[in-house]
């Protein structure tokens, strides 16, 4: 996988932090060798969808990579689908300042990611 779609999605409040991390985090993406491409592109490529909510101070922070994937069914074609390849969530009680703990919790899940990722495609 080289080349992925990729958008944060944050709280309604948060749309300025959301534009903010979704450029910092294309950079990472980037600087580990992955394409990005615009949501709209027509091509079928696999996406990254990081999203965020916060309820009575609990925020959860998703992180999930898809795959066009191909199903075989008895009897007819093939059911082309999307398929989650690698996932993680956080739960964390946010007291104060909830901003810097989205952040931080994007950030953690993007590092654990690019980990991954890294270690599968070495860069050469």
């Amino acid at each position: 996988m080289q080349t992925v779609r990729f958008k944060i999605l944050l709280d309604r409040d948060f749309a300025d932090l959301e534009r903010v991390l979704q450029t910092r985090m294309e950079v990472r993406l980037r600087q580990a060798g992955l394409k990005i491409v615009e949501p709209s592109s027509t091509e079928r490529e696999a996406s990254i969808i990081l999203s965020s909510g916060t309820l009575n101070s609990v925020n959860q922070t998703t992180f999930e990579l898809s795959r066009w994937a191909k199903l075989p069914r008895a009897g007819a074609s093939e059911l082309l689908t999307l398929a989650v390849v690698w996932a993680r969530d956080s739960l964390t009680f946010v007291r104060v300042d909830e901003r810097a703990a989205v952040q931080a919790k994007v950030e953690e899940l993007v590092d654990m990611f690019l980990n991954e990722y890294l270690k599968a495609n070495p860069k050469r």
